[in-house]
């Protein structure tokens, strides 16, 4: 029996029309990029206090109807440790290593403990392990807070084993007010996501491991993103966000937003281990992630990265967000120029500036910069006065990039 004419007639419309392209889901992101500062580490209060500041900054920068995404750099466990009067000869140290020292004499017993009651671990994973309250507490108690108050999405990052605190979703109104204890002998590089309402979302932990047997390594069949109102989001930390497995692995889950926060050490205008400029290596794994040959579902890289001098240590790099796009990326990192060829596609939504400007002629005692080597070789220079005695020293620049996100 054939249909009705009119029937014909509309199912022949309805085939014709074309299809109502997807609305896009949209999100501010906002990278965190903090100069690190050990003032912060005086008290709790001094670090929630550091947390709020950076919270305002960003709370400028939000989309008022929300919803906003918050990420913040740097290892904010290594700032929890530190805090209390019992650590003042901690933070009056000059090196990593006389930090440690005093913080292993001011927890002896402690650390004698967890080293009787773990056989076998690392003395610093042990230490890590013994001050695991120190560590996770301040971080979930102030994001947490943070994120109620401000009303967004935030992601944090610290240093710390597996603890018997908060689980996925709950509020930190119930989180127990007694100390929280280590469960198992792990220690891991970690995010904490939490929503709007200050509730855990839940934690990401670093697969590739960067110092050897101090710290345990995440299992890469747990990497997930989360699945949040605005989108799939996943997190990479450190090495992970390198890894092309790793990044295939969420990219297949249907990521769409990548999260890399950063707490890699390292002069940013210079070489590093792996021997390529440091800029370049992240220019990889940001901009790198989204190629269209590469990935079907990853269309934003959300890269913050701290700065300043920790002890020993620097920590510098310019904040970013990267999306996927045809066009070819302005501006690069410093340093950075695209192979002739071709190279990279995809659109520098935001980027935070370095110290100084790259260079395309350099003037003065640093003579022309007429070639890639000759802007690196004077970026190098510059690097060399933000270290300890230097003219510079310790002018590193926080950062905060921000960008509308679209998300298909």
């Amino acid at each position: 029996m054939r249909p009705p004419l009119l029937l014909t007639l509309a199912m022949a419309l309805l085939t014709c029309m074309p299809v109502a392209a997807e609305t896009p889901k949209r999100v501010r992101a906002i990278a965190l990029g903090p100069k690190v500062d050990l003032a912060a580490c005086q008290s709790v209060e001094s670090y929630r206090a550091e947390v709020e500041r950076l919270m305002t900054k960003a709370h400028r920068e939000f989309a008022p109807a929300g919803p906003n995404l918050v990420v913040f750099g740097g290892d904010w466990g290594m700032l929890g440790a530190l805090t209390g009067n019992e650590h003042q000869a901690a933070r009056s140290a000059t090196t990593r290593a006389e930090a440690y020292e005093a913080l292993r004499q001011a927890h002896a017993w402690e650390l004698l403990w967890t080293r009787a009651t773990t056989w076998g671990v690392p003395e610093e994973r042990a230490l890590m392990l013994s001050l695991s309250d120190r560590l996770y507490r301040p971080l979930a108690t102030t994001f947490s807070e943070a994120a109620r108050r401000h009303g967004a999405y935030v992601l944090a990052c610290a240093t710390v084993a597996d603890v018997d605190g908060l689980k996925p979703f709950q509020s930190l109104r119930t989180f127990s007010d007694r100390p929280v204890s280590p469960v198992g002998r792990d220690v891991y590089r970690k995010a904490l996501l939490f929503d709007p309402d200050g509730r855990l979302v839940g934690e990401v932990k670093q697969v590739h491991s960067p110092e050897g047997a101090t710290l345990s390594g995440g299992s890469l069949d747990a990497a997930h993103p989360f699945d949040l109102p605005f989108g799939k989001v996943g997190v990479a930390l450190g090495a992970d966000a390198r890894d092309p497995a790793y990044v295939s692995r969420l990219d297949e889950e249907g990521c769409q937003i990548l999260l890399q926060p950063a707490m890699t050490p390292g002069t940013w205008a210079e070489s590093s281990e792996s021997g390529e400029w440091h800029p370049q290596e992240w220019l990889e794994a940001s901009l790198g992630s989204l190629q269209a040959s590469g990935s079907t579902h990853l269309q934003y890289t959300v890269t913050p990265m701290p700065t300043g001098l920790w002890f020993d240590t620097v920590f510098d790099g310019q904040s970013s967000i990267m999306g996927r796009s045809d066009r070819e990326p302005s501006p690069l990192f410093v340093g950075v120029d695209l192979p002739a060829e071709g190279g990279y596609r995809g659109d520098v939504l935001a980027m935070a500036p370095w110290v100084v400007e790259d260079p395309k002629v350099v003037h003065g005692s640093a003579g022309p910069a007429t070639s890639l080597s000759d802007r690196q070789e004077y970026l190098r220079k510059v690097a060399k006065t933000l270290l300890r005695g230097g003219k510079r020293e310790n002018q590193f620049v926080e950062s905060i990039a921000t960008a509308d996100l679209a998300v298909r």
